[in-house]
């Protein structure tokens, strides 16, 4: 088995699924080479989040058109208390993205990583 993360720290913004947005769907990104998936979701200090809810989703193509497997839903309220923001998803997956399914009244970016099979 692999150890390491499949994106660096220097991976810039590759790993983004939504980047500094409020509303819609995010990129979908291919996890098919990891065996269990992360997502980190932050805001800017100052402009934290009072609504909003976000979809952690996975499909097997970065284009599907049927309804993605929820994965997680993270209350954007909760990230700014500290009791959600940060989660792993212990199997492995196909294409992961970010959904909003509920719009942010502030920027929120959506991290996605993945541990190496």
């Amino acid at each position: 088995m692999g150890t390491g993360a499949k994106f660096s720290p220097g991976s810039g913004i590759g790993n983004y699924s939504l980047n500094a947005a409020t509303t819609g769907t995010g990129r979908a990104i291919s996890f098919h080479d990891c065996r269990q998936v992360t997502w980190q979701t932050i805001y800017v200090a100052g402009a934290e989040p009072t609504t909003g809810t976000v979809i952690i989703e996975q499909a097997p193509s970065a284009d599907y058109a049927g309804t993605w497997n929820e994965l997680a839903e993270i209350i954007l309220t909760a990230v700014v208390t500290g009791d959600d923001g940060f989660n792993t998803y212990p199997g492995q997956t196909g294409f992961v993205r970010a959904r909003f399914s509920v719009d942010s009244d502030q920027a929120v970016s959506v991290i996605l990583n993945g541990l190496l099979t």
